[in-house]
């Protein structure tokens, strides 16, 4: 339950992240799916893979989700070379939630990883990507 939980802040803290207008990395903008393998320490089961959709562009390099009612900022975002790396921090009822995340794009996929903290519990999540078409 918590990891779900823990999840859920996860790709709202990943909605409020932008572009750097710097020439941005080799990405394709358009319809991306991606999958996200989560991994907690401590924990015997795993997690199942989750797959969604977004649209990337280069003013919106980071994929999102949102959850009503969260209170996250970030607090740093750089693009160096097709690799963005960003910070973001939460308050939420459990407590102060902190996340890094980097992802690299390869024109039409990408690959990532987050690390989240929160209240002493440890989460990381795995990401990779493929351009499907256009955005909708």
């Amino acid at each position: 339950m918590a990891g779900k939980v823990m999840a859920g802040i996860l790709f709202f803290c990943l909605s409020f992240l932008g572009a750097d207008s710097w020439g941005g990395p080799n990405i394709k903008e358009g319809m991306w799916e991606y999958t996200v393998e989560t991994e907690i320490p401590g924990m015997t089961m795993k997690m199942p893979a989750q797959k969604h959709t977004y649209c990337l562009t280069k003013e919106n390099l980071v994929p999102q989700a949102s959850e009503p009612g969260s209170q996250c900022k970030t607090v740093s975002q750089k693009i160096q070379g097709d690799t963005v790396i960003w910070r973001v921090e939460c308050q939420t009822n459990q407590g102060k939630a902190v996340m890094d995340g980097t992802i690299t794009y390869k024109g039409d996929t990408f690959t990532g990883l987050s690390k989240f903290s929160q209240a002493g519990m440890q989460m990381e999540q795995r990401l990779s990507g493929r351009r499907v078409g256009p955005c909708r």
